[in-house]
C-alpha cells in the first residue's frame, strides 16, 4: 500500500499540473482537437461494428500529430476475410474523419494522414469475453510498418504465445476490400512539419 501511494502522488500532481496548464500551447490544441475527432470516430465504430475501445495514444513531432494508435475489443469470432474488411473500414473511417476536418490540418505532421499514421489493434474474444485460440483469430492489427497482422494464439500457452502470425501489406488488403488501388501516393504527401 505504501509503495502504491509513493508512486501515485507524483502521478496525481503531474496530472493536475497538466490539467491546469496552459491550454493555448500548440500541442494542447492539437491533442484536444485530435481527441475530439477520435471520440467521434470511436462512437461511430462502436455503433457500427460493436467495437469496444480499450486504449488510445499518439505521438507528436514538433507539436504536430505523427501517429494515432487505438486498441479495441470485439466480442465475436470473425474470419480472416471479415477481419480484413473490418480493419480496412476502421482505418478508412478514422482517416476520413481526420482528413476532412480543416481545424486539425495545421496540426498534422503530414497531409493527408494515411494508414502509416494510424496504429489499430482489434483483440477478438468470444461472446463471453473469454480468449480465442487457434484456429480462431485472436488479434488483427495494423502496424506502423503498414502491414496487417492476423494472429492466432496457442491454446495451452500461459503467456498468449502466437500460434500463427500472417502478415499482409495494407495496400493489398485495401485493394481486396475495395477493388481499388490505394488512393495516396506517398511521394505526393505534403510534409507539414516545416514552414513552406
Amino acid at each position: 500500500m505504501f509503495k502504491f501511494c509513493i508512486f501515485s502522488l507524483p502521478m496525481l500532481f503531474a496530472s493536475l499540473f497538466n490539467f491546469f496548464g496552459n491550454s493555448e500551447q500548440p500541442y494542447k490544441k492539437n491533442e484536444a482537437h485530435m481527441n475530439k475527432i477520435l471520440n467521434i470516430s470511436l462512437k461511430q465504430l462502436k455503433k457500427r461494428y460493436g467495437l469496444v475501445t480499450i486504449g488510445t495514444g499518439g505521438r507528436n513531432i514538433e507539436d504536430k500529430s505523427q501517429c494515432e494508435s487505438i486498441s479495441f475489443q470485439l466480442y465475436r469470432i470473425i474470419t480472416k476475410e471479415e477481419a480484413r474488411i473490418l480493419l480496412v473500414e476502421v482505418v478508412e473511417l478514422i482517416l476520413h474523419n481526420i482528413n476532412n476536418d480543416n481545424k486539425i490540418t495545421p496540426y498534422l505532421h503530414n497531409v493527408p494522414f494515411t494508414y502509416k499514421n494510424i496504429g489499430v489493434r482489434i483483440f477478438i474474444l468470444n461472446k463471453d469475453a473469454s480468449n480465442t485460440f487457434e484456429p480462431d483469430l485472436g488479434l488483427v492489427s495494423l502496424t506502423q510498418r503498414g502491414t496487417i497482422n492476423y494472429v492466432t494464439y496457442e491454446p495451452n500457452s500461459k503467456w498468449c504465445e502466437y500460434a500463427t502470425d500472417v502478415e499482409e501489406p495494407y495496400e493489398q488488403a485495401y485493394k481486396i476490400v475495395t477493388q481499388k488501388d490505394y488512393p495516396h501516393k506517398f511521394s505526393d504527401l505534403k510534409d507539414n512539419s516545416t514552414p513552406n
